[in-house]
């Protein structure tokens, strides 16, 4: 007989109430076959139940969660055996969840700091990191020991505070305390006394070279610069925190030794300009000109100088300029006209951790390493906020030094990162991003020291080239190195100054697209895909908008469902090349030179825009054996030329089924291995010279022997016209 007796009914269940939770324990059943136990929950005592255990469970015990405080809760248990019968379920047990009493306070204020002023006193502390943070309230004494008045109505939420209506001459303790969200207040702060007084801090005054080693520090009041400033080498100006150095129209800090300014989380060191009164006392004398970019010059460090500057703030200047000595710019803020510019000697850059920015919307960083083949310093920038572009230029070929230009964060900028460098490592800018851009793309150029997989999901890239051509004249893939590009990746080929980019694979290049997803190489000019790298410039994609690609002998490319766009030509020297149902549009079409390594192109569409040659192959005359050949089922714009002096070489060619139109002459053949069968099914429409040209006879320079067709042929009409002609060509 089928077991269809249940097990017994759960007894004992307890249900204890927690915040959006409930916790239930009921006392064990007794049952040989027992297999577990279901919980069912309701909002009223006699149902609707409904289920919160997707199957038995052995525990005695149950969490139910994401409940809602303050709404009660009914749970009752059953006990199912093995067989799958279930008992009734047992007497309901309720609970309402509640949240905890909150009586836990925030962390105490800390790092309290004063600066006094006529009649008020400024306050300034570290914030206080809490989750559940309402704010601060801030006291005031005349006693270190009290007694405190509150000064705040209820809490503030900034962690800085304008004591006013004090008594000049008067010393005030003051302290601060963090309250939460549910009113529970901290201990008070260490305290901190501030004397407000009616007489304006002193300015000290500085123009020229300093004499010796000098500190600057909020004793000596503001610091103004009446005239460029220059730290000797061998001297060192130390500034503490909390100074303030304001500087007078066209006036710079020129660094040949050292300086060293260091300030405090909430005391920086401030250098600006003396139209600024938000800061310091009014050196403006009330002028009614509001400071600007430029309205002083900067801080310029020597080459062999170094500048420590942590938590600074520059304002106003017209920018910092480094030239070869070493540089710190930590946990700082400067804002500059034309950003930083920096040129790398033998001393390390380190920008980190800070807010830069070029008010003229160019490159808030410009970073140049020269060209000599000595090691040169260390690199960093890395972790900043930069309004205008990051600019990072290499020549150096020989140094082993690195760039670390990790984790930039760009806003506002023509273009957002520049990256031209004879060891180009893209892992170098892992992290970095930008928003707000005229040219939303990554702009790089330089020789590949790393494989590199560009992924549609990721940044846009365009290949740039330096004003100059010594960066290299596009991006290099060397031997030993491979450039992947998956489907759906847009590559975008720059111009500038007459030079144009291109691409050299002297290694290894993938380009796999999707049948509706190709990888496509064009022109910056072309809008029509990706994003838009013109500039709403004038000037329409024309063929030869940007180089092409090059292949060297030794190096290999396999290229499928692509589009090259707007080249002046695909260049193949001796390499192995694929182009597979791809589409090419160029200006001069492709070219190639056969070595020992193989080459196809099937199923695409070349063009060559000037109606010349779409695919030109040549073979030289080597004995050794050269790769096959394959050129068929493709729809040319230009002719095709096949060209083989190889007499020993057992290799052949695949020239079939191949559509010419709008060629001058749509098919040369000259071949001292001629097999008119490697050319079947080929045709040709809108030609000038309607012909197929071939050559099956060489004539060697003194030589009267020929060499005829390698296998019978015979004409039959309506094939295509032919024209059969020998061939002198010098040297042979």
């Amino acid at each position: 007989m089928p077991d269809t007796t249940p097990p017994p009914v759960p007894a004992s269940l307890d249900a204890s109430a927690g915040d959006t939770s409930v916790h239930l324990t009921w006392a064990a059943v007794s049952a040989a076959d027992l297999a577990g136990y279901n919980v069912y929950r309701a909002t009223w005592s006699d149902g609707p139940w409904t289920k919160l255990t997707g199957s038995t469970i052995s525990a005695r015990s149950y969490d139910a969660t994401n409940l809602t405080n303050g709404s009660t809760y009914f749970f009752a248990v059953t006990s199912v055996d093995t067989t799958g019968n279930e008992s009734a379920k047992s007497t309901a047990a309720s609970a309402t969840p509640a949240a905890a009493d909150d009586t836990r306070p925030p962390p105490v204020p800390r790092d309290l700091d004063t600066t006094p002023g006529d009649t008020s006193v400024h306050l300034a502390w570290a914030a206080v990191s809490a989750a559940d943070l309402e704010g601060y309230n801030v006291y005031r004494a005349t006693s270190s020991g009290g007694p405190w008045t509150k000064l705040t109505g209820s809490p503030i939420s900034a962690n800085s505070y304008e004591a006013t209506e004090l008594t000049n001459g008067t010393t005030y303790h003051f302290a601060v305390t963090s309250v939460d969200n549910a009113g529970n207040e901290s201990a008070k702060s260490a305290s901190a006394t501030g004397l407000p007084t009616a007489t304006r801090p002193g300015v000290s005054e500085h123009c020229g070279q300093l004499g010796g080693d000098q500190t600057w520090s909020q004793d000596g009041g503001v610091h103004r610069l009446t005239c460029d400033v220059v730290v000797p080498a061998g001297a060192t100006l130390t500034i503490s925190a909390k100074t303030i150095i304001k500087a007078d129209a066209n006036t710079r800090l020129y660094i040949q030794g050292s300086l060293v300014a260091v300030g405090a989380e909430n005391a920086p060191v401030v250098f600006t300009t003396t139209l600024d009164d938000s800061v310091g006392v009014d050196l403006s004398g009330n002028s009614p000109e509001a400071p600007t970019p430029s309205s002083w010059g900067g801080i310029h460090v020597a080459d062999s100088a170094s500048a420590t500057l942590e938590r600074v703030e520059v304002r106003y200047a017209d920018r910092l300029y480094v030239n070869g000595g070493s540089f710190q710019l930590v946990d700082s803020l400067a804002s500059t006209r034309a950003g930083l510019d920096v040129t790398v000697g033998s001393a390390d850059l380190r920008v980190s951790g800070s807010a830069v920015s070029a008010v003229n919307r160019g490159t808030a960083i410009a970073v140049s390493r020269g060209y000599t083949g000595t090691d040169v310093g260390d690199v960093v920038v890395s972790n900043n906020e930069l309004v205008g572009g990051l600019y990072y230029y290499s020549a150096n070929e020989t140094s082993a030094a690195t760039a670390d230009l990790r984790n930039n964060q760009v806003s506002g900028a023509a273009r957002p990162f520049q990256f031209w460098d004879k060891k180009l490592r893209p892992t170098s800018w892992t992290g970095s991003s930008f928003t707000d851009a005229t040219y939303p793309a990554f702009y790089v150029a330089g020789e590949l020291v790393e494989d590199w997989r560009i992924s549609a999901e990721g940044p846009t890239y365009t290949v740039g080239i330096t004003t100059s051509g010594s960066g290299g004249d596009g991006l290099s893939v060397p031997s030993g190195r491979s450039l992947k590009l998956d489907q759906g990746v847009v590559l975008k080929f720059h111009r500038a100054y007459n030079n144009y980019a291109n691409l050299h694979i002297q290694g290894s290049l993938v380009a796999v697209g999707a049948e509706n997803a190709p990888v496509v190489f064009t022109t910056t000019l072309d809008d029509s895909v990706g994003v838009d790298l013109s500039g709403n410039s004038p000037e329409a994609p024309t063929p030869s908008s940007w180089g092409g690609i090059h292949v060297a002998d030794s190096a290999s490319a396999t290229l499928e469902r692509v589009e090259v766009r707007y080249a002046d030509r695909l260049y193949v020297n001796g390499g192995s090349f694929q182009l597979v149902d791809s589409l090419a549009s160029t200006r001069a079409g492709l070219d190639v030179t056969v070595g020992s390594a193989d080459l196809r192109v099937s199923g695409s569409a070349v063009s060559a825009v000037n109606r010349g040659t779409a695919i030109a192959v040549s073979r030289g005359y080597t004995g050794t054996d050269v790769g096959d050949v394959v050129v068929s089922n493709n729809e040319l714009v230009g002719g095709l030329y096949y060209y083989s002096a190889n007499e020993t070489s057992a290799a052949t060619a695949d020239l079939r089924n191949n559509q010419v139109s709008g060629a001058a002459r749509p098919f040369q053949f000259w071949d001292k291995k001629l097999r008119p069968t490697s050319w079947t099914g080929s045709s040709f429409t809108d030609a000038t010279y309607p012909a197929f040209y071939v050559a099956a006879n060489w004539l060697r320079t003194g030589e009267s022997r020929r060499k005829g067709l390698r296998t019978p042929w015979a004409l039959r009409p309506p094939g295509a016209g032919v024209t059969v002609f020998p061939c002198r060509l010098a040297g042979l």
